[in-house]
């Protein structure tokens, strides 16, 4: 049976439910991710900081004024809530547009119905976005989310819940989120060891991810994913063996290893339906 089916009216109703959610968390539920940092506007400097003038300011050389030689920032590191609902985006922005790329080819129309489970399998992997935050944030998020019987362990950037969902289904969710690599591994299962694992990494193009259930030992539904500043890929597979994890080097090209899959660059659509016909033709959004 498929985890991830869905009509085709669902993916937008999805993508909203998961932004609004994602936003209600973060806002409502999340800690304040700007303590202590320092207040803009004016009369925002806080005793005992410094402020900087023009006359403290780096020259080319790196020093300022006072002949102190300037360290660069560090990069900021993220939370892996915020992570997870831009990769979230990102992926959304891609299945939608290739959405109405399939669905403006007549021969194609149908192939956009494969597509529902990439947005299905963020709603499995919400409590993903609760990651790091405090367990009383936690705890009304996933009652938000309609669950009961809620147990959390939590320490830094890892997670692990059980609970019940509305229909009566148990469900464990583990997840751990890697901040230096902007790397999130996390499954949710109902049983030993089935269940749907789920990944993602940020890459120099854009993101590389992977999503997959499986049953028995049997992966039923294998989605790959890449995401880039043209466009993207989504492949996806059936009955197929276990996939690697995600190394970090996956090239753009990664779901094209798939039986089947959809890719836009620019304005350009090609890929390999589901009854194995290959394509390729122009589309402008």
């Amino acid at each position: 049976m498929l985890l991830f089916g869905a009509n085709k009216q669902r993916l937008k109703i999805i993508a909203l439910i998961i932004a609004v959610l994602l936003i209600l968390f973060q806002v409502g539920c999340g800690k304040d991710n700007n303590a202590g940092n320092k207040p803009e506007g004016p009369g925002a400097e806080q005793e005992g900081e410094v402020s900087i003038g023009e006359e403290n300011e780096p020259d080319a050389s790196g020093e300022n004024a006072a002949g102190q030689k300037e360290e660069p920032a560090a990069p900021k590191i993220g939370t892996a809530s915020d992570s997870f609902a831009a990769y979230v985006e990102a992926k959304g922005t891609l299945s939608t547009l290739l959405v109405d790329a399939l669905s403006s080819n007549p021969d194609l129309g149908m192939e956009v119905l494969n597509l529902m489970g990439v947005a299905m399998v963020d709603l499995l992997v919400m409590p993903a976005g609760f990651i790091g935050l405090e367990p009383e944030a936690v705890m009304s998020g996933m009652k938000f989310m309609g669950a009961t019987d809620i147990e959390y362990e939590g320490s830094g950037n890892q997670s692990a819940l059980s609970y019940t969902a509305e229909d009566g289904t148990k469900y464990r969710f583990n997840g751990t989120y890697d901040a230096k690599a902007d790397k999130l591994v996390c499954r949710v299962t109902s049983g030993e060891d089935d269940g749907v694992y789920y990944e993602y990494q940020k890459m120099p193009y854009g993101y590389v991810g992977q999503a997959y259930a499986l049953e028995g030992g049997t992966v039923t539904e294998l989605y790959q994913i890449v995401v880039h500043e043209e466009g993207g890929a989504i492949g996806l597979a059936y009955n197929t063996e276990k996939p690697a994890a995600l190394t970090g080097s996956e090239s753009r090209d990664f779901p094209k290893n798939c039986p089947a899959w959809y890719a836009i660059d620019g304005t350009t659509v090609t890929g390999v339906a589901s009854n194995g016909t290959e394509f390729n033709y122009e589309y402008t959004p």
